[in-house]
């Protein structure tokens, strides 16, 4: 890791190398790993339904979209929000 000092740019010695920062060390905080966990699920989920479900020329515009993983998790998010709401005003979906 470099730091500004008077100088200029100066190396600062860490624990196990300039880059055990990005390497996990210390570990993520278990809220941020929860989140993450969260994140990664929508996404698989939206993936999968828009790759199943959707008519092919729709999943072909999402998958080459700039950002297809942002589009997986948005649908992803919305249909468990949707399966939420049906969860709580209808028996049938408990």
């Amino acid at each position: 890791m470099y730091l500004w000092t008077r100088d200029g740019l100066a190396q600062a010695p860490t624990l196990y190398g300039p880059l055990a920062g990005t390497l996990g060390n210390p570990p993520l905080p278990p809220q941020i790993q929860n989140f993450l966990k969260d994140i990664l699920r929508e996404f698989e989920f939206g993936k999968s339904f828009a790759l199943s479900f959707l008519p092919d020329e729709i999943a072909e515009q999402i998958l080459n979209s700039r950002v297809p993983e942002t589009h997986y998790a948005r649908l992803g998010k919305a249909l468990r929000l949707m399966a939420e709401q049906r969860q709580k005003s209808n028996v049938a979906f408990k």
